[in-house]
């Protein structure tokens, strides 16, 4: 008997192990989409959104919090106005919501701890679908061109520089370390920046590689960004996708896809070691909830450091990376075209990229264990 009990503690570890995604307790009230979610401390608040599948739109201004530690939700006082698609940053002791569909430029502040939603002040331009993010305590979020900072120790914004991209609708930002990152589809593209507030520049990345890049939900945990879901080419083209982002190599790793419905316009949150993402549509509205779990998803994973260079080349490329066992190396033109595709047994390669036609390539990389890690080359 002790025998069978030890064995079966084993098998619910070894699960555990590798359990990256988990169910959790549904969010209350109607499935939405186009909400918003932050974490404030230690607990985690979705609300707000809407839903339209009757053919009437029903806009929601319910604030609901999440205690991870006993997986429940309780019902916060209601948000000012209904509203849809606003901006929202999370901070340490309040969160801060303004814009949005009814919204305008209006900022609110939240005080979980006086459970009262307070007008600060108004934001520089009134701003709907749009993500920021919050280094250091303060907050920025980019509209027109123009980049936007709140100090909310003065409650003011400034003004600062420019921005590399125009205007940012539907896209995601998450932060590491201390910069940020913004990804977005725009009419020119897919595009994917660094930002450093200390010295408000920004550094163009590795594009984003997934087929849905729209209307995603992206997150961090140790060190490293990931986004998930969204929707591409139509809004019916959902996906569930799962992507994360190393910057240390500059590269892109495809994980497992999300084991949830696909969706577009989800919400999401991180606190501590785990992720937390749930809401969202694909013509039908959802109310789940979901956790990744970060260090449940360490294991090994046989990869260690992939690299293109040089990045741009007009002539030669190499490749070198440090896999356990064999690759698969594919390389595909933005046009669809494969331009090489073979199975490789060493952990180095040179191509002659010299008569390729200029543009943007993909580098995939799949590893004996079905790991897919890409990087964009751009031939010039």
């Amino acid at each position: 008997m002790h025998q069978l009990l030890l064995s079966f503690c084993f098998i619910l570890l070894t699960i555990s192990s590798y359990a990256t995604w988990t169910k959790m307790a549904d969010i209350p009230g109607p499935g939405r989409h186009r909400g918003t979610g932050i974490a404030i401390g230690n607990k985690g608040y979705i609300g707000l959104g809407h839903y339209n599948g009757t053919g009437n739109n029903i806009m929601l201004d319910d604030w609901w919090e999440y205690d991870p530690s006993n997986n429940t939700w309780t019902q916060k006082a209601d948000f000012p106005m209904v509203n849809y698609a606003p901006l929202a940053f999370g901070m340490s002791t309040k969160g801060y919501i303004g814009g949005g569909i009814t919204g305008g430029s209006s900022f609110y502040e939240f005080d979980p701890m006086l459970n009262t939603w307070t007008p600060r002040a108004s934001l520089p331009s009134a701003i709907t679908d749009s993500q920021g993010f919050v280094i250091d305590d303060k907050a920025y979020y980019f509209d027109n061109g123009q980049t936007y900072e709140y100090d909310p120790s003065i409650d003011n914004w400034t003004t600062k520089g420019p921005t590399p991209f125009g205007i940012v609708s539907w896209n995601t930002a998450f932060v590491i370390g201390d910069k940020g990152y913004i990804q977005d589809f725009t009419s020119s593209g897919v595009i994917f920046y660094e930002y450093k507030p200390l010295t408000d520049s920004w550094l163009l990345r590795a594009n984003f590689p997934g087929s849905t890049p729209s209307a995603t939900v992206g997150f961090s945990q140790n060190g490293k960004g990931y986004i998930v879901s969204g929707f591409g080419g139509g809004l019916s083209n959902v996906s569930s996708e799962f992507w994360m982002y190393n910057p240390n190599t500059n590269s892109w790793i495809q994980m497992e896809d999300f084991p949830g419905t696909s969706r577009r316009f989800a919400s999401g949150f991180s606190i501590g070691d785990k992720a937390y993402f749930g809401i969202g549509t694909n013509g039908t509205n959802f109310s789940d909830f979901w956790c990744f779990d970060l260090l449940a998803n360490s294991k090994e994973m046989g990869f260690i450091e992939f690299n293109c260079y040089p990045n741009p080349t007009s002539k030669d490329m190499n490749i070198s990376w440090e896999i356990i066992g064999s690759i698969e190396l594919k390389i595909t033109a933005a046009t669809g075209v494969v331009m090489k595709s073979e199975k490789v047994h060493q952990n180095n390669l040179k191509i002659d990229c010299s008569l390729w036609p200029k543009g943007n390539y993909i580098v995939k990389l799949t590893s004996e264990k079905g790991e897919i890690f890409t990087k964009t080359l751009v031939v010039q």
